[in-house]
């Protein structure tokens, strides 16, 4: 309320310019927002859904079960530094792969990588790939369970 009052009283002054909208602050309409969250959401179900098994897992111990990189290197038997490199170009690939979806869409607000992997933690966790169930069948697969 008080930012239109203060404009309204530049406004009212003759001889000062109107101010560029950019520099008002006036915040997006809620159906750009919803735009681009669901944008989001539909780029990333696809990226999931063209994970394999081996990368649904790693996903999932990490972010449902929030095992360290050293415990989930043990479940699958490598060495921790290898686990670091996968995890890196598995996120990488998320960047690169949602982000170009969602520039290809119009996106143009800043910051996008913080864009995806804010909103990606909730989508993990409601994708049905990774439930516990789904999980525990690929920790079954291999002959192993989550660590104690």
């Amino acid at each position: 309320m008080f930012q239109n009052w203060h404009l309204s009283q530049l406004r009212s002054r003759s001889d000062d310019q109107a101010l560029p909208d950019e520099e008002i602050g006036l915040p997006l309409p809620a159906q750009s927002e919803d735009r681009w969250h669901d944008a989001f959401c539909q780029a990333a179900r696809d990226w999931i859904g063209e994970l394999g098994e081996e990368e649904v897992l790693l996903l999932g111990l990490r972010f449902r079960y929030k095992l360290s990189q050293r415990e989930v290197a043990r479940v699958f038997g490598i060495h921790e530094g290898n686990l670091a490199r996968r995890t890196d170009k598995l996120q990488q690939r998320c960047l690169e792969e949602i982000g170009q979806r969602l520039e290809e869409q119009g996106w143009t607000g800043d910051d996008l990588n913080g864009f995806i992997l804010t909103e990606m933690g909730a989508l993990l966790l409601d994708d049905p790939r990774l439930t516990a169930e789904h999980l525990a069948s690929l920790l079954g697969q291999r002959g192993k369970s989550l660590p104690t």
